[in-house]
Parts: structure tokens; C-alpha cells; sequence
């Protein structure tokens, strides 16, 4: 169908989704009511329509849209297929799960092309729980996986008490919904935003909340915990001080107009895009730094053996000076590691764990107490670990350059066990 209207154009505003609008549909002006405001047009009511003999370029014939499987590249003919296929064959009802869950448009759109993105990335229908699964916040999650993709369009049909597979509509509309709401969610964000009295950069904060990962856990609950312990202070105790933290850096930042086009100001960038570093002062009383310098006086202290971080990953071969063997420096420094909440739940995917319900965007998977506020080398296993996803790393390819640095690091220190 034609959309030639002259109703107001949606002003457009920095974002993927808005840019990928402009980019595949710059004839869609919709009015200020949402509908083509030529529909309303009484010229065009005037117009004489074109015979059947006639050739009308602004025809097209309604045409069923063939609709992808969530969890596999098998087509059907029509939505309601799929649908149903989806039920039979994995025991998913999608839109079942939308309505149970109260997912308003975006909500929606950002579900279902969330799991199309981690199917895409190797998730299978029997990864976990899909209609458990978190939704993520994130803006890139409204573009969509699938190029016109019908089961995007599923929000208006699962609010129908009455809803009935043959009533799915045979052509989705969501870019005419798109435009519609876009105003309205950017009025949303604006209204989120804890610095949008102030005038500054703000962000919703709900997505400014650094949470600590299960991961972490073993730094505050493992006494036999090799690296940098977290004692006397609880896990909530600890967070508040991360984001009291980061919150102070990015005040300092905005006062000085730096950084401040990032989304993320405080946060420093890691080894790889979904990695993230917060150096901030050390907040934790009698934190040593678990690593010392190897010298001729004491490399024959150290000690070697298979260790692994958790049940869940192969043991591997490391070594260390025992506890109390060398002298330990009190620390300066925290480097807090983030992991992003797409990176956390993929991995948690590939390794068969289940997936956890926060939703925050970063999460605390690690803390080094450290002399300097700068990310120093991981270990040379590290980095073999996490070219293997599936062994518990991130699916990160080594990169040959930070190996060697590692390398030269780690040959002149060992950490500190228990």
C-alpha cells in the first residue's frame, strides 16, 4: 500500500532505529492521529479508482508474508503456521508469553528479536526457558533481526481476549507503529532521565544500575578464593559503593564536558566491546593486592596445580605463591569488570546454565585489588579460556599483540592464593 500523505513527518532523532527507518521507508509520513492523513483526504475521495485493465503502480496485491521459525531457518506460509508449529514442536506458545507478560510494542519487538539474535548466535530451543527469558532495554533490539518480520506485530494481537491464529494479519505493520510511538518513547526517556532538570546528558536509571553477577559471588562466599577477597561488607553494601562511585566520576566528568558523548562516561573500555572497566579508590579495609613481583629470593616458593574457577569450567594449569609466603601490598585501587547483560546471558546459554532474571545492563563479574587505576594484563590462560565460549570463556579470538603483553607481565608475577 501507498503512504503519499501530507501529514506531519516524525522529526527524527539520533538513534539505530530511527536510522534504519529513514534508511528503508523515507515515504512513510504519518499524522499527528497516527493514520496516513491522505486516508482523510476528501480530493483523493474524488479520484477515480483504475479499472481491473488498468495498470495502477501504486497497486500491491495482498500477499501472505512467509514467517521464520524463533528457533531454526525453516519458513511457513503464514504466521499462524509458524505459530502453531512453534507450540507442537518446542511446547512455546509466543503469544501466550506476551500477554501473560504484559509486553506493551517495544517490549515486544525488543523480545522477539532478542531471540532471534541468540539463536542466531548458536541458543537453541533447548538452551533454556524462553518465555522466562529478560528483555533487554537496549535501543539496537527494535531493529529487526528478520527483515519484515511478522511476529513483530504480535502486541495488538495478543491484547485481544478473542484472539484466534486466523486472525493474525497476513503483512505486519510495524513501521507505521514505529512512527507512531516514536515521539511518545522518546518522551518516556526523556522523563527517565535523573539529569534532564539539570540539562546534562542524563541517563534512565534504570540503566545507569551496575549489579553484581553471579559470578562475583565467589570473591565475597570462597575462602580458597585466589584472588582479591570481599570481606566485610555484604554483596548490597558493595554494590552501593560501584555505583556511588561511578556516579561521582560522572559528575566530575560532566563538570569538565568530558566523555560526554559516551553512553557510558565512567566506564573504561575493556578487551572487547562488551567489556567494560570501573577504577575507582579502594573501599575495602585490609584489601591486599593479590599479586607479587617474581624475584631470585622467592621464585622457589611458588607452587603449580590444575585449578578451576567454578565446577562448571575444566581445570586448568596455573601457579602461585601460597598465602603468607611473600610480603602483599595494601591496595590502592579497585578495577571493577563489567560484563555487559547480552554477553552474560549468551555465555550462560553456550555453557547450559540457566539464564538470570536481571535485567541491569552491566554486571559485576570480577574485582582486582590493584596499585594502579589502570587495567593491567590478564593471565595467558585467561585469554586462551576465553577464545572457548563453551569452557566458560566469552568467545573472544585472541588477539596475538595483548597475548605477548600478557605473557611479559605474568612471567614476572604469580598471584597470591590461599
Amino acid at each position: 500500500m501507498s503512504h503519499r500523505g501530507r501529514g506531519r513527518t516524525v522529526d527524527p532523532f539520533d538513534s539505530p532505529l530511527e536510522d534504519w527507518i529513514e534508511d528503508h521507508h523515507t515515504g512513510i509520513n504519518i499524522g499527528s492521529d497516527g493514520v496516513d492523513d491522505d486516508e482523510e483526504d476528501e480530493e483523493d475521495e474524488a479520484l477515480p479508482e483504475p479499472g481491473l485493465d488498468e495498470e495502477d503502480p501504486d497497486f500491491d496485491e495482498e500477499v501472505v508474508q512467509a514467517t521464520q521459525d524463533l528457533f531454526s531457518n525453516q519458513l511457513f506460509p503464514s504466521c499462524p503456521e509458524c505459530l502453531s508449529y512453534m507450540r507442537d514442536a518446542y511446547n512455546f506458545d509466543l503469544v501466550a508469553t506476551i500477554k501473560d507478560r504484559n509486553m506493551d510494542l517495544f517490549t515486544a519487538i525488543r523480545y522477539v528479536n532478542y531471540v532471534r539474535r541468540l539463536v542466531k548466535d548458536g541458543a537453541s530451543h533447548s538452551s533454556h526457558v524462553w518465555s522466562d527469558l529478560p528483555v533487554p532495554e537496549d535501543e539496537k533490539y527494535l531493529l529487526p533481526v528478520v527483515e519484515s518480520d511478522p511476529l513483530l506485530q504480535l502486541v495488538d494481537i495478543a491484547d485481544d481476549d478473542d484472539f484466534d491464529d486466523d486472525d493474525v494479519p497476513p503483512c505486519p505493520t510495524v513501521l507505521e507503529l514505529l512512527h507512531r510511538d516514536l515521539e511518545e518513547y522518546k518522551r518516556e526517556q526523556a522523563l527517565l532521565s535523573p539529569a534532564a532538570e539539570k540539562g546534562g546528558r542524563g541517563r534512565p536509571k534504570a540503566l545507569r544500575k551496575l549489579v553484581l553477577d553471579e559470578f562475583c559471588f565467589r570473591q565475597f562466599n570462597d575462602p580458597n578464593y585466589a584472588g582479591t577477597r570481599i570481606v566485610g561488607m555484604t554483596k548490597e553494601e558493595f554494590a552501593w559503593h560501584v555505583n556511588a562511585a561511578y556516579d561521582e566520576q560522572c559528575a566530575r566528568l560532566a563538570a569538565t564536558n568530558t566523555n560526554q558523548e559516551r553512553e557510558w562516561p565512567a566506564l573504561v573500555d575493556g578487551y572487547a566491546p562488551f567489556c567494560k572497566h570501573l577504577f575507582m579508590p579502594n573501599v575495602l579495609k585490609g584489601c591486599k593486592v593479590p599479586v607479587a613481583e617474581i624475584t631470585e629470593d622467592n621464585q622457589h616458593l611458588l607452587r603449580t596445580g590444575y585449578q578451576a574457577r567454578n565446577e562448571n569450567e575444566l581445570p586448568v594449569l596455573n601457579r602461585w605463591f601460597p598465602k603468607g609466603a611473600v610480603p602483599e601490598a595494601e591496595a590502592r585501587y579497585l578495577d571493577v569488570i563489567l560484563y555487559s547483560r547480552e554477553q552474560l546471558t549468551k555465555e550462560a546459554v553456550s555453557m547450559g546454565q540457566p539464564v538470570s532474571e536481571e535485567t541491569a545492563p552491566w554486571g559485576i563479574i570480577s574485582v582486582k585489588a590493584q596499585l594502579e587505576p589502570f587495567e593491567t594484563p590478564m593471565q595467558p590462560i585467561t585469554s586462551m579460556r576465553n577464545a572457548l565460549i563453551s569452557e566458560g570463556g566469552s568467545g573472544v579470538p585472541i588477539d596475538r599483540e595483548a597475548y605477548a603483553k600478557s605473557v611479559a607481565y605474568w612471567s614476572q608475577h604469580a598471584v597470591i592464593g590461599a
